[in-house]
């Protein structure tokens, strides 16, 4: 069986008042004052060492931020000459197309001339295009 332990201070717990009232004068508020500066020292400790670890990510993120702003400047100059290229593409796909339909043209002018070229009498024939 678990022994039953009871408040220092009873009457910080709604019990009746202390068997010993002599209680309070036995506390020594010294022991009591050392833990505090013990727990208040480990807890400075503790904060230093979050502060430091602190700092190192704040500097690693501004040295990722700084590095994002730079490889984005980057992708963005290379998305521009890319659409510059896809824009020069456009326009060489472009004279491509007229190209291909001045040669188609020209192709049928060169039937059609021969067609008249061979109408004509032979004296006024012209020498076949090659």
């Amino acid at each position: 069986m678990l022994p039953s332990f009871l408040p220092l201070v009873r009457s910080s717990v709604n019990a009746p008042a202390a068997r010993d009232p002599e209680v309070c004068d036995r506390l020594d508020y010294r022991k009591i004052l050392m833990i505090g500066l013990r727990y208040q020292q480990y807890l400075r400790q503790c904060s230093d060492i979050v502060t430091v670890e602190q700092q190192s990510v704040v500097a690693r993120v501004k040295e990722i931020e700084q590095t994002l702003v730079r490889e984005v400047g980057a992708l963005s100059e290379k998305q521009k000459l890319l659409a510059r290229y896809a824009e020069t593409f456009s326009s060489v796909a472009d004279i491509s197309k007229t190209l291909d339909k001045i040669d188609e043209n020209l192709g049928k002018a060169v039937a059609q001339v021969e067609k008249l070229n061979q109408k004509l009498p032979q004296e006024y024939q012209m020498p076949p295009f090659s």
